[in-house]
């Protein structure tokens, strides 16, 4: 477990830290050894701690800050202070991600209402009538991915 935890404290390639955190059998470690708090969560604080600027996270954020405190306790396998620093690591993680998920969704909303101007009311020719199938096809992704951030969205990180 030592192993992991230093690959996820000194990883700087995005692709490759989410195929660490993918890791069933290192993540199911974790899992024992701080049992009763929600791993994912825990081990996110190491993807906020070195991705902060992926998320358009500033070091000085409440988040990041905290993301590196407890990745520290976790690395030192300190279960009482990361017990204490959970709290605080999950409520802020918890409220960013409410905050990102309406971000997008928000987002995604403004692109529909644009795209649903590029609509050829009459269409004249097959051209225009596959360019209507492409925007209806680019809507029903939207609605779905909305959908999917909705379902996401409805509860604490699991």
């Amino acid at each position: 477990m030592e192993d992991y935890l230093t690959k996820l404290n000194i990883e700087r390639d995005y692709d490759e830290m989410l195929k660490l955190l993918l890791n069933k059998e290192e993540v199911e470690n974790v899992k024992n050894f701080f049992g009763g708090l929600n791993t994912k969560v825990l081990l996110s604080s190491f993807l906020i701690k070195n991705f902060h600027d992926y998320f358009l996270l500033d070091k000085n954020n409440n988040l990041v800050k905290s993301s590196k405190t407890i990745s520290g306790f976790i690395l030192d396998k300190n279960l009482e202070n990361v017990g204490e620093e959970y709290r605080n690591f999950y409520t802020l993680f918890v409220n960013w991600r409410e905050e990102d998920i309406d971000g997008m969704k928000t987002e995604i909303r403004s692109a529909q209402t644009n795209l649903e101007t590029m609509v050829m009311d009459d269409p004249v020719d097959d051209a225009d009538e596959q360019w209507n199938k492409g925007v209806e096809i680019s809507m029903k992704i939207m609605n779905n991915t909305v959908k999917m951030l909705e379902r996401y969205g409805t509860s604490p990180p699991i």
